[in-house]
């Protein structure tokens, strides 16, 4: 097991800077539509088949459950990742703001986040609803 985690704190270590440079880069593009496909299918399978291969190469067991379930939590974080980074929050660069600020921010934002869903439904059904951010 310790072999197992090690595997994938290397390959999450690896890949989460490049997945997050590239949400900052594309995360206000249009249309959006390709761009939430680009973000929570596209990055998340190439994190995924890495995270497979190396896991493969270890032969860890129970590897294609344990890939199944990260890859649902991939898409799930992915997501959040890109709406975060439109509210101008975990930016780095020039947009950045203070790593404490975003902090406190986190907690509204990740309620904000689950409640997306839930407003849009209402939306569709009618219901009238405040704008989110």
């Amino acid at each position: 097991m310790t072999g197992a985690v090690l595997a994938e704190t290397f390959v999450c270590a690896i890949y989460a800077g490049f997945y997050a440079a590239v949400v900052q880069y594309i995360r206000d593009r249009r249309p959006v539509w390709l761009t939430g496909f680009m973000i929570a299918i596209v990055l998340p399978v190439l994190g995924q088949v890495s995270e497979y291969e190396v896991h493969t190469l270890r032969a860890t067991p129970h590897r294609i459950t344990a890939v199944t379930i990260s890859s649902i939590l991939s898409v799930m974080s992915s997501l959040f990742n890109w709406y975060v980074m439109r509210q101008g929050t975990f930016l780095v660069g020039r947009e950045r703001s203070s790593f404490i600020a975003d902090l406190r921010l986190f907690p509204l934002l990740l309620w904000r986040f689950f409640l997306l869903g839930p407003r849009w439904l209402m939306q569709r059904v009618g219901w009238d609803v405040q704008p989110s951010n």
